[in-house]
């Protein structure tokens, strides 16, 4: 009797062993075990300047698995992530996140404690020109920030006017052309945008085919102001221009009053037109090119060799007059 009791019993505890061993085997990957290091680094979109101070969280689902810190020298980091060496994929989720800076994620496998991508490069884009983006249409000027004169506050009133400028030299030829409205460059005012020293980098991150910012000034013997212009675009008409382009006596505070000089019309226009060239729709471009004609006089050789190049694809075309 004793014998057959002491079966059952050895019967049942072997049983709850199994049990013990199969629960332990299904929470091996995901429990302590081998170490798994991601490493990476983080840097300015825009830039490629390397980012300290990015806090990196790495993640399975809700819970967090390890986290570090950017370093400033290099912008490197490096997480250290306990989830076993099992042969079976693990997935991970790598988010980055640092003040002034729209977050990004990134997804890792890991694979027998090996991550797949060996190392991570994150970009992240700064916020203002992450809000930026949100106002994005097909061909589109983007009106960055305009310093103050010396003296003044920088509250963003001369950004304003320099953005309500630009917009009502525009219109005054894309708003009274036969371009459909849908298709008519649009005018954006991002006025916390300031990458002057990479504007054409900035251009083809946010995919504007322009991207203005500068300064207005004063002069002490004139009564208007004197707009100083840099131009950065996406399809690098001005990547070696260094100097700005300027526009004096513009009545900031009055923009029907307001003439950008020809030189800076003619520089958003012929970022604009390139853009309409590339993407194809060349009787729109063959429009606004007759419509610059009427405002621009003299119109600039650069705007008159586009307007050609657009009246020459659209013949090859077989196209006739209207938009599409």
């Amino acid at each position: 009797m004793h014998e057959v009791c002491d079966c059952a019993w050895r019967r049942a505890a072997e049983r709850a062993l199994a049990r013990a061993l199969a629960c332990v085997a299904l929470l091996a990957p995901f429990g302590a075990g081998a170490e798994t290091a991601i490493k990476g680094t983080v840097a300015d979109r825009v830039s490629g300047s390397p980012l300290g101070g990015a806090e990196i969280e790495a993640r399975r689902g809700g819970t967090l698995l390890g986290r570090a810190i950017s370093d400033p020298a290099d912008g490197s980091f490096l997480v250290t992530v306990e989830v076993g060496d099992s042969p079976q994929a693990v997935n991970l989720k790598l988010f980055v996140t640092r003040q002034g800076y729209q977050g990004e994620d990134q997804d890792i496998v890991v694979v027998s404690a090996r991550p797949r991508p060996q190392a991570s490069s994150v970009g992240l884009l700064r916020r203002a020109l992450a809000d930026c983006l949100s106002k994005t249409r097909a061909r589109w000027v983007v009106v960055g920030h305009f310093r103050p004169p010396l003296g003044l506050p920088d509250d963003g009133g001369f950004s304003a006017g320099v953005f309500d400028a630009v917009r009502w030299e525009l219109s005054k030829i894309a708003d009274t052309s036969t371009v459909a409205p849908e298709q008519r460059p649009v005018v954006a005012n991002c006025r916390d945008v300031d990458e002057r020293e990479f504007l054409a980098a900035a251009a083809r991150v946010l995919g504007a085919d322009v991207l203005l910012a500068g300064g207005v000034s004063r002069p002490p013997d004139r009564p208007r102001f004197t707009v100083s212009m840099f131009v950065g675009d996406q399809h690098g008409l001005f990547a070696t221009r260094t100097s700005p382009i300027l526009s004096r006596d513009v009545d900031l505070e009055d923009p029907s009053a307001s003439r950008l000089d020809a030189g800076a019309a003619a520089a958003i226009l012929q970022a604009l037109l390139t853009g309409y060239l590339k993407a194809g729709r060349v009787e729109d471009c063959v429009e606004l090119a007759r419509r610059a004609g009427a405002e621009l006089r003299p119109l600039p050789p650069e705007l008159a060799r586009l307007g050609e190049q657009c009246a020459g694809a659209l013949a090859a075309n077989g196209l006739r007059g209207g938009t599409r």
